[in-house]
């Protein structure tokens, strides 16, 4: 059996997606890989619901009703087809650019949240890669929720694309979140373990949020030295994560600096990201205690998955 790494990837042919998959190509994936398109329609939807007088006109003719279905059945049939359609248009894309992935595209009608993540969970998928925004077989922009769903409740690591306007510096900057949890330390091994281009740079950053907080205590029954010990002891851990990050991947090969900043971890990773000009970021999905998107790790998760400029990597171990 492979042990090649498991791509789904979240696809409808919009803009967004398209660049989704560009992205790819600046993810550091290695060349054994298998991936699986998805297309999901929500057009085949029942009519709207009758009302009383329609309902018992329609239920005297039986002919009708089986006219009615017929219809809901060639409109389920067709907006299949057109799925698979699009799903195999992403497969052409993604072929061209990665000609040695083994690539498969699937078809599927439903919610396309819940059908992307049953896809990957049936797959044992290790990442899902969707795009910031797209459209619906009904004309609806749906991705931009799906990806937040995805990155809130995947059972595996999420990655949303994005285009990035590519100057004459086209040096990869990988930025990565680090508070010292075993999330964090798996996104940091992520970026690891992935084929980066020479002069890659990865810039590690740690938010010391202890003055903000304290000021929780202000608002909550919660003492202020509890909360400030807490603080440090996370602080403390992470420094100590840094320093075995910023080694571990310099010897790699990556040009590797490591910060601490001071403020709000939902705003300072985003306007840094932005001032540096990262590529993508990549953070935990889970914080200290274990706890998923609740925490503080969850929080910041959610804030780069829907507030970066740049494609960025919600970092999830699977089970």
């Amino acid at each position: 059996m492979s042990d090649a790494m498991k791509l789904v990837i979240a696809y409808d042919g919009s803009e967004h997606a398209n660049a989704a998959l560009d992205d790819l190509r600046r993810a550091g994936l290695p060349n054994e890989m298998n991936a699986l398109v998805v297309s999901v329609t929500d057009s085949a939807l029942p009519p709207p619901p009758l009302s009383a007088y329609e309902f018992v006109e329609r239920s005297l003719t039986s002919r009708r009703a089986a006219s009615l279905l017929l219809q809901v059945s060639a409109r389920s049939s067709q907006a299949l087809e057109e799925a698979r359609s699009t799903a195999f248009e992403g497969v052409r894309r993604l072929v061209s650019y990665f000609p040695d992935w083994k690539v498969t595209g699937q078809g599927v009608v439903g919610s396309p949240p819940e059908a992307v993540m049953q896809a990957a969970e049936n797959w044992k998928a290790d990442l899902i890669v969707a795009g910031s925004h797209g459209r619906s077989a009904l004309g609806r922009f749906f991705l931009g929720s799906v990806s937040r769903r995805l990155a809130y409740e995947a059972c595996c690591s999420v990655r949303v694309g994005r285009t990035q306007a590519m100057g004459t510096d086209t040096r990869l900057r990988i930025m990565i979140g680090v508070d010292g949890s075993p999330s964090a330390e798996q996104a940091i091994r992520t970026v690891g373990t992935r084929v980066w281009p020479v002069e890659t740079e990865v810039r590690l950053i740690t938010i010391d949020s202890c003055s903000a907080s304290t000021g929780i205590a202000d608002i909550l029954p919660i003492p202020r030295e509890l909360v400030s010990r807490c603080e440090e002891q996370n602080l403390e851990a992470a420094r100590r994560m840094l320093d075995w990050a910023e080694s571990e991947l310099r010897v790699i090969g990556l040009n590797t600096s490591a910060e601490i900043k001071k403020g709000d971890p939902q705003h300072v990773l985003l306007e840094e990201a932005e001032e540096w000009q990262a590529s993508s970021i990549f953070v935990g999905a889970r914080g200290h205690n274990g706890t998923p998107e609740s925490s503080h790790a969850g929080s910041v998760a959610m804030a780069v998955t829907t507030g970066t400029h740049c494609s960025s990597e919600v970092v999830r171990q699977q089970i």
